[in-house]
């Protein structure tokens, strides 16, 4: 999920082809006009909504617009409530460098909600999670909700392999946009410093 969605591939289609046949297919079914996605990954939640009523959300719509939401910048207030800012700060240089699982510069100045999923970068899909949706909405049963599900692809350092999925206590606050991850041991927060990111407000 760090590059366009021209890099998407469908496990059928030859290895150099990207994503065609299928973006125009309903998402679920039944078909719906309005679709929210939940991420144990991410404090914000994600909303689908069909372009055209009847045929129902599509899954491009629904890949296109993951994909927007996760290039949107954070801001300065959701980063200062980071608890694992130094991760976060890691990830996104490593996110802007070289190597060649990630899209580098491409990515510009500015923290975005992709550095948040640290290594858990790839698209695992999307599946009807109740028990998911009540844990990560405050104990609400919203209709139409889905678990996106991100899976592992990198760990720049070693600090990023300790993250686990997010506490109890952050997942109840989604509606404040806090992050949500394990707190850094003291003995991580000490190690050579990082240079600062940049916040685009």
């Amino acid at each position: 999920m760090l590059f366009h969605t021209n890099a998407c591939h469908r496990s059928t289609d030859a290895r150099n082809r990207s994503w065609i046949h299928g973006r125009e297919e309903p998402a679920t079914f039944p078909r719906v006009t309005l679709l929210r996605l939940v991420c144990r990954n991410l404090p914000w939640m994600i909303t689908v909504r069909a372009r055209n009523p009847s045929a129902g959300v599509t899954c491009g719509e629904l890949i296109e617009e993951v994909s927007d939401c996760l290039n949107r910048h954070v801001s300065k207030k959701e980063m200062d409530g980071a608890r694992n800012h130094r991760a976060i700060t890691q990830t996104y240089w490593y996110n802007r460098s070289t190597a060649p699982d990630v899209p580098g510069g491409r990515l510009g100045d500015g923290v975005r909600r992709v550095d948040w999923l640290l290594r858990h970068t790839g698209f695992g899909g999307i599946e009807r999670n109740d028990d998911a949706v009540k844990e990560l909405c405050g104990g609400e049963a919203l209709p139409c909700t889905l678990e996106l599900r991100c899976e592992q692809k990198f760990a720049p350092d070693e600090e990023l392999r300790e993250q686990d999925s997010p506490t109890h206590e952050d997942r109840s606050r989604r509606g404040s946009s806090l992050p949500r991850s394990r707190n850094i041991s003291r003995s991580r927060s000490r190690a050579s410093p990082i240079p600062r990111v940049t916040i685009i407000e």
